[in-house]
């Protein structure tokens, strides 16, 4: 019984330290956000490019991974750089188009830009998005970055269907790749659920 207790209060000293060292990492994280951005626009006026993975591999090289966690979390650090230096969600411009008698916002570019901003504009801190199939790696980071957690799932009838790579034409958001580019639509009248419901993906 003795030995029960105590490593009941063991575990919550750790869990007090994990806490601890948790609300730190937030808070560097907001700095290094900050920095992010501040570095973005100074990118901006030299007309330098946002990605340099020559700088990338420097701050490899200057860095000791205990294991591929960690590795992988530098990797996540550099991937949302990239996007707190890109403009802001309220800058990009969505195209208006009548698709089966419903009106349509539509994004349109390349699949890494489409597949990231879609993440983004789905998710929100706490949220779930429902998937029975592996999404595409940068349609999870945004999904990630914005605080959703995606769920393994069909979901429930309240989630908000989002249609990926179907073949077929319908009247709800989708997400679609083909040889020309890629698209992200959401219905008009729908479009100010997202971020605020959650999502399954289909």
């Amino acid at each position: 019984m003795i030995y029960f207790i105590e490593a009941r209060l063991e575990l919550n000293k750790l869990r007090e330290q994990m806490l601890l060292n948790t609300r730190e990492v937030i808070l560097a994280l907001n700095k290094r956000k900050e920095l992010s951005e501040s570095i973005g626009q100074i990118k901006s006026t030299l007309g330098i490019e946002i990605r340099d993975y020559e700088r990338e591999r420097e701050v490899l090289n200057n860095l000791e991974f205990k294991d591929a966690t960690s590795r992988a979390i530098v990797n996540l650090l550099f991937e949302l750089s990239i996007q707190s230096q890109r403009p802001h969600l309220s800058n990009i411009k969505w195209k208006e188009l009548r698709v089966l008698e419903r009106e349509f916002k539509i994004l349109s570019g390349t699949p890494d830009f489409v597949l990231i901003i879609a993440g983004l504009v789905m998710s929100r801190p706490g949220g779930i998005v429902y998937s029975v199939n592996p999404l595409p790696h940068m349609l999870e980071l945004g999904l990630i970055v914005g605080g959703s957690h995606i769920v393994n799932s069909r979901g429930d009838r309240t989630a908000m269907p989002i249609y990926y790579n179907k073949k077929i034409l319908h009247d709800n958001a989708f997400i679609f790749d083909d040889s020309k580019g890629s698209y992200f639509g959401i219905p008009v009248d729908s479009f100010e659920l997202l971020g605020k419901k959650d999502v399954v993906i289909i």
